[in-house]
């Protein structure tokens, strides 16, 4: 009578963590103990033991580390942002006060220089009254009467005064000038457009 050959008893068996990873348990002949031997092909993750497994508190302290260089980084940028804010608005203010000064400069240069014209335009009737005065009264040999020298005098010290109020208002409207093109050219440097200056 044949009997069946009894199998062997297996030496492994399959496991499966909670990540649905399999492994092959092998058991040794003495059953006294055993050990695991993770599958290559079954357990892509498996770690060696130069490189122990994180725990879950590890990963948490990991990732509050990670979060707090982030908030870091942030606060950092909004702190920049905030200055490059109020550097601009502090150079929008600076431009308003530049230019208000040019238009106040402008003004003042018109100004001058219609007071200029109106100098110049009075020189121009004084000299011409000193001339058609010198020529009636010496033509006429009456010079010194009715006080006609004192007058002619006065006239010609008049156009001189004028003619040194035209002397430096000229000064003046150059001296603005100069003024006007220097903050031009501060305002140009700075990246303002600036016209009609």
């Amino acid at each position: 009578m044949s009997h069946d050959r009894p199998r062997p008893r297996s030496r492994g068996y399959f496991e499966r963590d909670g990540h649905i990873h399999e492994r092959i348990t092998l058991r040794s002949p003495s059953r006294s103990r055993s050990r695991s031997h993770s599958h290559p092909h079954l357990h892509p993750h498996h770690r060696s033991s130069s490189q122990p497994r994180l725990t879950t508190r590890e990963i948490a302290n990991e990732l509050e580390e990670r979060n707090a260089e982030l908030h870091a980084i942030t606060t950092s940028l909004h702190t920049e942002l905030a200055t490059l804010k109020g550097k601009n608005w502090q150079l929008i203010c600076d431009n308003g006060e530049w230019m208000e000064r040019v238009r106040i400069l402008k003004v003042e240069k018109e100004k001058l220089k219609r007071e200029n014209r109106e100098k110049e335009r009075e020189v121009g009737e004084l000299v011409e009254r000193v001339g058609l005065m010198r020529r009636g009264v010496v033509g006429r040999g009456i010079l010194v009467e009715e006080g006609l020298r004192e007058r002619l005098e006065e006239m010609v010290v008049k156009v001189e005064g004028l003619e040194e109020r035209v002397r430096v208002l000229n000064g003046r409207v150059k001296e603005k000038d100069s003024k006007l093109d220097y903050l031009r050219r501060w305002l140009v440097a700075k990246g303002y457009r600036v016209e009609g200056v």
